[in-house]
């Protein structure tokens, strides 16, 4: 009798808990909306980190055929490869297809090369190459996110279209 009353009590957690993750695509689209700028038609500008971070994800769940990135210069921070990862999984869950290109230099640091050798496993394409032009993300071919260089903060734009 305890047993199935803890049980139920799961049951109950669970359904709590898949109530709140459905509701995860909503808030974070409150959130974004209100912070984001539309430079032209087609043409978005993203200001603040948490914003480009939320926008990503969007991305990522929105995504129906690959997401590509490039990533030049050193390896990411270990905060950004543990942010990343979570995407990464889904993305391979459902059987997009996933590449990235990393510069040379970035090899090296143990949480990269941990990060890379987990994207191997998850069937992503990672590759290295001495000049990689521009950090971006491609998703579908139908949209892209750059940083932007207003004066050292971060952000970025999103190029639709």
């Amino acid at each position: 009798m305890l047993i199935a009353r803890e049980e139920e009590r799961l049951r109950t957690r669970q359904a709590r808990l898949e109530e709140a993750r459905s509701t995860i695509p909503t808030l974070v689209a409150e959130f974004v909306d209100g912070r984001r700028f539309f430079v032209g038609d087609q043409l978005e500008l993203l200001t603040d980190p948490q914003v480009v971070r939320s926008r990503l994800y969007q991305f990522a769940q929105a995504a129906t055929t690959a997401v590509w990135s490039t990533s030049p210069g050193a390896a990411l921070s270990a905060d950004a490869v543990t942010a990343a990862l979570p995407l990464d999984r889904e993305l391979a869950r459902r059987g997009l297809d996933a590449r990235m290109i990393v510069g040379g230099a970035s090899v090296g640091p143990a949480h990269w090369q941990d990060y890379l050798s987990a994207l191997d496993e998850l069937g992503h394409r990672v590759r290295v190459s001495d000049s990689v032009g521009v950090r971006m993300i491609v998703v579908d071919g139908e949209l892209a996110v750059i940083p932007s260089s207003d004066e050292g903060r971060p952000g970025a734009y999103v190029l639709h279209g």
